[in-house]
């Protein structure tokens, strides 16, 4: 959580849609999984409703558990493979459409395509 775009990605998402988000569901928890966050990250636990882990040694208990995976990303080229993984655990995935750019469902695998909502 060092590389720029991810840092953003998450401080937009906790300025500016969390709390909308939070009107409707006040037990919503926003887990910042990945490793070296910056004081900036860090300082986003501060907030109601969001956690930050740093480092874990597996991220898939989180995404287990999660009801979807967000991928708030303002900037962002290629395939993510935040996405992937969200895809092949079967969540939901809450997105910008940059970050879903480099994946186009087709029309074989519409049973197994999650949700997606666009942010």
């Amino acid at each position: 959580m060092d590389y720029w775009p991810n840092i953003k990605a998450v401080t937009w998402y906790v300025d500016e849609v969390l709390p909308h988000v939070q009107k409707r569901h006040p037990d919503i928890l926003f887990a910042i999984v990945g490793m070296s966050p910056t004081d900036a990250v860090r300082r986003l636990a501060e907030r109601p409703g969001v956690l930050v882990t740093g480092s874990v040694p597996d991220v898939r208990p989180y995404v287990q558990h999660a009801w979807g995976v967000c991928l708030p990303l303002t900037i962002a080229r290629g395939i993510q493979n935040k996405a992937l993984e969200a895809m092949a655990m079967g969540k939901r995935i809450i997105a910008t459409q940059d970050a879903l750019a480099g994946i186009r469902p087709c029309p074989e695998t519409q049973a197994w395509w999650p949700r997606t909502v666009r942010i």
